[in-house]
């Protein structure tokens, strides 16, 4: 499920790898988790993360042209994940997702990112993510 739009949007992306997007604290998931005071769950980080991600590298921001990848990509592993703070999108609205480092198999088909999550004040997140281009394979 994409969350683009409607968990979130892009509310300024100067480069590819620094992104602040805005939470809606009106969506449906913050009416569950939780009541009265809202956090971002942990999944909904990381799903952001990966739709960054996979856009960056659609549009071709980590990738020389033959091994720009227009498909979908599948998270594939989740590493090193630390949740520092918890996110509310009532107090933090606004939250900067930063690749501080992407790398690309030759072929530009699996992709893995070192990905820090903050507000203006506090680092909130610190993920790894590995991506794969193509159909899904269990």
């Amino acid at each position: 499920m994409k969350l683009k739009n409607s968990f979130f949007t892009i509310e300024e992306s100067s480069s590819a790898t620094q992104i602040v997007v805005r939470l809606n604290s009106k969506h449906p998931i913050y009416q569950a988790h939780f009541p009265d005071e809202p956090i971002t769950p942990g999944v909904c980080i990381i799903q952001i993360a990966k739709e960054l991600l996979e856009e960056a590298l659609q549009g071709g921001n980590y990738c020389e042209n033959d091994k720009n990848w227009q498909g979908q990509y599948h998270l594939v592993a989740v590493k090193n994940v630390k949740f520092l703070a918890p996110i509310s999108p009532l107090e933090t609205p606004l939250v900067t997702y930063t690749f501080q480092k992407v790398t690309l198999s030759d072929d530009g088909t699996t992709v893995k990112a070192q990905i820090t999550v903050e507000s203006t004040d506090k680092l909130m997140a610190k993920l790894s993510l590995t991506l794969r281009a193509g159909k899904f394979e269990r």
